[in-house]
């Protein structure tokens, strides 16, 4: 589809998976891009002894599409938790494993001694990535100045519902 600049389109899209499709989650992109109309290479001048280059800039947005078919199941687990420094900076360090037909999301906050000192908002485990290192950087305004040592740090992961519409 070609816009004009300045005007606007309506697209509609609508999902349809194959009957026989698996349960589970099915992810896709859709791609909107502003193409320049001078976006053409230019031409060797004569004799082929110039060449020359252009480059331009083309703005464009990616749109994931998450289309969920039947019983899902997931579930997570953290593993080899750690405090490393990154640039001169504490970090709490894990390994999070996802498993089932569907992603994992949620918003994971650390805690000492009742104090929030590290927070991940909208933290993601998709299907297509079973394990990932997760780095989360800890605020030191919030440990006054204590030792990571010593006393436990808390994690607490608060799923985010996702809006599933019916098959």
């Amino acid at each position: 589809v070609v816009i004009g600049s300045n005007s606007s389109q309506t697209i509609r899209v609508m999902n349809r998976l194959p009957a026989d499709a698996a349960d589970g989650e099915y992810r896709a992109h859709m791609t909107f891009m502003e193409i320049s109309e001078d976006a053409k290479a230019p031409a060797e001048e004569a004799g082929g002894q110039t060449i020359s280059v252009k480059i331009n800039t083309n703005f464009g947005v990616s749109i994931p599409l998450i289309i969920r078919k039947g019983a899902l199941t997931a579930s997570g687990s953290i593993a080899n938790p750690r405090i490393e420094t990154i640039d001169g900076k504490a970090n709490i360090v894990f390994d999070l494993t996802r498993s089932g037909n569907e992603s994992l999301m949620g918003n994971l906050v650390a805690t000492r001694n009742g104090v929030e000192i590290g927070k991940i908002t909208r933290l993601a485990a998709y299907t297509s990535t079973p394990q990932r290192e997760v780095r989360m950087p800890i605020n030191p305004d919030k440990l006054a100045g204590q030792s990571l040592t010593g006393t436990p740090i808390t994690l607490t992961l608060s799923p985010i519902e996702t809006s599933r519409a019916q098959d």
